[in-house]
C-alpha cells in the first residue's frame, strides 16, 4: 500500500515531468506489490468457525392464498399500475 501511495504522490508532485524509463505510474504500480511469492491455499481467515445458525431451509411449502392476501395483493397491483 505504501508504495502505491509513493507512486501516485511522486506523480501528483511532479506532474509535468517526464519520467525516466521504468519511473512511470505504471511501472511503479507494477512492482508495488507487498510480496512476490505464490500462495499454496487461498488467502482467508482461518480463525472463524462455522456459522451454527444457518440451518438448511428445507423443501417450500405451498398453499392458497387467503382471501386477504389476494385484496392486498389486487390492491398493490392497482397502485402499481396508477403509479
Amino acid at each position: 500500500m505504501a508504495n502505491t501511495v509513493r507512486a501516485i504522490r511522486t506523480c501528483l508532485v511532479h506532474p509535468t515531468a517526464k519520467p525516466k524509463p521504468g519511473k512511470d505510474l505504471l511501472s511503479r504500480l507494477q512492482i508495488a506489490v507487498t510480496d512476490s511469492y505464490r500462495r499454496r491455499k487461498p488467502k482467508r481467515a482461518r480463525y472463524r468457525p462455522p456459522n451454527p445458525d444457518k440451518k438448511p431451509l428445507g423443501n417450500p411449502e405451498i398453499r392458497q392464498m387467503t382471501r386477504e392476501e389476494k385484496k392486498k395483493l389486487n390492491a398493490y397491483e392497482k397502485a402499481q399500475n396508477a403509479a
